[in-house]
């Protein structure tokens, strides 16, 4: 019997076709998702520009397309990077004072990815509050209210809480 090592597994697995088949059609996905976003975002741009020239643009424009953007990531985030969304240290509302989760509706739950600590989110937001944030600098760009890190509307995520279930133990006969 011949042992191989963790390296070998790994690159015959790797040269399988249905991995490679399905890398692709990963990669091709996240792909499209990156665009649709991009495309939501850079429509947001060019009507904040417009706004700014004086062609008649709205903010209620801008917001909406925000909103769009991100229910977009929300649909699908489901190939994309997983965070660690256990233990989440504070929720804050419109207004980014402290508040309970229960006051923060689930469809409205965003963070950060700037403001991840060692893959963990801690700070959940209220989407609203962000988009106001966003809105008032004339670029789209805004600081953290946390870690004053700058920020866009590509790093906002939606947050989804997941629960994390102990497997069973299976009983010793």
């Amino acid at each position: 019997m011949v042992r191989l090592s963790a390296n070998t597994i790994r690159q015959r697995r790797a040269a399988s076709p249905e991995t490679v088949q399905r890398r692709q059609e990963i990669r091709s996905f996240a792909a499209r998702v990156r665009e649709i976003g991009r495309s939501e975002g850079r429509r947001a741009q060019e009507i904040v520009e417009r706004q700014k020239r004086g062609s008649g643009a709205s903010a209620v424009k801008v917001k909406e397309l925000m909103n769009n953007h991100i229910a977009i990531r929300r649909k699908y985030n489901k190939d994309l990077p997983r965070h660690n969304t256990t233990n989440v240290a504070t929720y804050y509302n419109n207004s980014f004072s402290n508040t309970n989760a229960t006051n923060i509706p689930k469809n409205r739950r965003v963070f950060i990815s700037k403001d991840l600590v060692g893959n963990k989110v801690k700070q959940v937001y209220n989407q609203e509050g962000i988009i106001k944030m966003l809105m008032r600098s004339k670029n789209l760009v805004g600081k953290s209210p946390i870690t004053r890190r700058n920020f866009e509307l590509k790093h906002v995520i939606p947050y989804e809480e997941k629960l994390i279930r102990p497997t069973p133990r299976s009983r010793r006969k």
